[in-house]
């Protein structure tokens, strides 16, 4: 899922998981909406209500990526143990740790059994989202967000699969796709694995079916009636076995 900054990409993200938990569909994932303070917050998806950490830790406005913010917990100049920083923001390590063993969780969750799955089955899984720092600095997510997708992609996380929301920037999309789920892929019409309608790619090989990618932008989301009517598709998916 790719779109500018603002176009609501998280509100989207955040509409799905209420509805997915409406469903009884069990998720996981983080999501990093702004918080009351403006600031950006992480929410584990982790059980019926969200736990909130908190994530961005300075009030710089976007720049052009010189890192050159500052915070009560970054000074200029060195990083200091505990940041990360991202052009001018910088966001708190804890929580990014937090998040990687929050995507190891949903790596792991579908090859347990009985009391060592506590959880259950992972129906859905959100990640908001895959950028720079993951897929250029192997930072951020990484290598948990590398190793949950390359392992759905083998179709190794369990059955049913897992399905993924993925959010991604347009210049970074590929790279993405090659990075992680770089198995060969041929193209594919959706609607004759799922009845959904959707164009997208499937790796070859029945087991590979998980990583299905299905491109959506913000566009196609321009109303609470689009956004509303899509998320009732995904809702109503069948399993991926």
């Amino acid at each position: 899922m790719s779109g500018p900054p603002g176009s609501g990409k998280t509100t989207f993200l955040q509409r799905c998981a209420s509805r997915f938990a409406e469903h009884n569909l069990r998720l996981g994932g983080v999501i990093a909406p702004t918080g009351a303070n403006g600031r950006r917050e992480l929410q584990l998806l982790r059980g019926p209500v969200p736990q909130v950490l908190p994530f961005q830790m300075n009030d710089s406005g976007p720049g052009d990526g010189s890192g050159q913010g500052t915070s009560k917990m970054c000074e200029e100049g060195a990083i200091q143990e505990g940041c990360v920083r991202i052009g001018n923001f910088e966001f708190n390590e804890s929580s990014f740790a937090a998040a990687r063993n929050e995507l190891e969780r949903c790596r792991t969750a579908g090859q347990l059994q009985g009391a060592e799955q506590p959880d259950g089955h992972i129906s859905w899984v959100i990640i908001d989202e895959v950028g720079p720092l993951e897929l250029h600095r192997k930072q951020g997510l990484e290598p948990a967000v590398g190793e949950l997708l390359r392992s759905a992609n083998a179709g190794a996380v369990g059955a049913p699969q897992s399905r993924f929301i993925i959010v991604v920037r347009p210049s970074l999309r590929d790279k993405l796709v090659s990075t992680f789920l770089n198995d060969q892929v041929d193209s594919v019409d959706i609607e004759d694995a799922s009845g959904v309608g959707m164009s997208g790619f499937f790796p070859f090989g029945a087991e590979a079916r998980a990583a299905a990618i299905v491109d959506i932008s913000t566009d196609q989301l321009a109303s609470d009636a689009d956004a509303d009517a899509l998320i009732s598709r995904l809702v109503h998916l069948p399993p991926l076995l």
